[in-house]
């Protein structure tokens, strides 16, 4: 039932491109927005060549389901910037890095639904083709509005036709944490560090991310999630194994001098330790010295 709802995504970078084009070749109709409005087609890099998709580019009167791929700290403006296709029948899936963007939003579309998602896919967007570097799975669950289980049934179908596997879960807030402890190691050391994500597994890191990790499951714990500190630097580490020739979204935009998430990762976990009164100095550190960082790029030297 490849027609029974509207699909549009919101941030047309490398993830973004990805669920397009991977949608688009399984026969579904998607529309894809950039900052300059809706892009025509994505060309696909595969065994067999160069493939192109072709996207609408007529956006519908109203989303049926809206998935935000932007950067984090572009989502609540973007989604904002197409109000008027927003209404009580439309689901937004927050599919981006970070965290932070769910209550504002929720608060400015009260009748709209929205779910939480999180992909581990790797896709890398170079001279206007675009290659699937990782191979990975989607997580979506609910997280406010009126739900609608057979949009839900729905998504989840059309995800794993497009894009294997892809799952709804009612975990969905533990998968979205665990992927903030990830990025919260990874982003911020290979950014300061400008390395690749394997370059983390040396021996002078350990202590670093032994302390990350041992902080960032406190916070958990204040949270209500049992996220382990265990299970937190083994799936660090996997995944450094797992990306070793990655560079991360985070060190790609300190090199490029752009503004990063820093504010929606570590900085999302330092208010949330604030908020609850939990120590985390080596996170606190890393996400100053960011800032500090981004200053200077930004031509603003004050401390």
């Amino acid at each position: 039932m490849p027609h029974k709802f509207n699909i549009t995504i919101l941030g047309m970078g490398s993830l973004g491109q990805l669920y397009a084009a991977s949608l688009s070749k399984t026969g579904y109709d998607v529309c894809g927005i950039n900052s300059r409005g809706a892009v025509p087609r994505v060309s696909l890099m595969t065994p067999q060549g160069i493939q192109k998709h072709t996207l609408t580019t007529n956006l519908p009167e109203q989303f049926d389901l809206l998935i935000v791929t932007t950067k984090a700290y572009q989502a609540v403006r973007a989604v904002k910037n197409y109000a008027r296709h927003i209404g009580p029948k439309t689901t937004i899936l927050l599919l981006h890095n970070g965290m932070g963007t769910l209550a504002p939003l929720k608060k400015r579309f009260p009748d709209s639904s929205f779910w939480l998602g999180t992909s581990s896919h790797g896709a890398l967007a170079e001279h206007g083709v675009l290659r699937h570097t990782g191979k990975g799975e989607t997580w979506l669950g609910f997280a406010y509005g009126d739900r609608d289980s057979e949009k839900e049934a729905w998504a989840t179908e059309a995800l794993n036709h497009a894009l294997p596997p892809a799952k709804f879960t009612s975990e969905i807030l533990s998968k979205l944490w665990l992927k903030l402890a990830i990025n919260s190691v990874i982003n911020p050391l290979t950014a300061l560090h400008q390395c690749k994500n394997g370059e983390l597994s040396a021996p002078r890191f350990n202590n670093e991310i032994k302390a990350l990790c041992d902080e960032f499951s406190l916070l958990a714990i204040a949270e209500g999630l049992d996220l382990s500190p265990e299970l937190i630097e083994s799936t660090v580490y996997q995944v450094i194994k797992n990306t070793a020739e990655n560079h991360s979204s985070m060190n790609r935009d300190i090199s490029a001098s752009r503004t990063t998430e820093n504010d929606q990762i570590s900085g999302y976990v330092v208010s949330r330790a604030a908020h609850f009164g939990v120590a985390v100095p080596t996170h606190s550190k890393l996400f100053e010295t960011l800032c500090r960082l981004e200053r200077r790029q930004n031509g603003n030297i004050l401390p």
